[in-house]
């Protein structure tokens, strides 16, 4: 009967664990981390890897050169909701580039697999 006591606030703590960490990845943040976006450094890269946008959510200062490259095994595209840019289509280890000049979140999504999507968050 004691073993049985023990068992469901150790399920429960677990159950509480995984709630909070899933919430925190779908917000893109981190368990320690700040609300500021984090601006990608450097030349900032998206890959697509396993049918998915990585990383989902990038954040780059307005007039940045964006490169996404396809690392799958078929063929995606990386298409503005807006028509901002389309990187058209992407065979696997092609790579396209394109530059955002206007502060604002760019959504989008692979034509051909709508469940992916990301969003590219542009700052001044």
């Amino acid at each position: 009967m004691r073993i049985r006591s023990l068992i469901v606030p150790a399920g429960a703590a677990v159950v509480v664990a995984v709630v909070a960490l899933a919430i925190i990845h779908s917000r893109g943040g981190s368990a320690g981390g700040s609300s500021r976006p984090v601006v990608s450094a450097g030349a900032p890269h998206l890959r697509i890897v396993n049918y998915a946008f990585v990383p989902k959510t990038l954040t780059v200062k307005a007039g940045t050169t964006i490169t996404i490259t396809n690392a799958d095994s078929t063929a995606h595209t990386a298409t503005a909701d807006s028509g901002a840019f389309d990187s058209g289509t992407l065979k696997p280890g092609k790579s396209a580039h394109f530059t955002l000049r206007k502060a604002g979140t760019y959504a989008y999504i692979c034509q051909f697999h709508a469940f992916m999507t990301g969003a590219i968050k542009v700052v001044r």
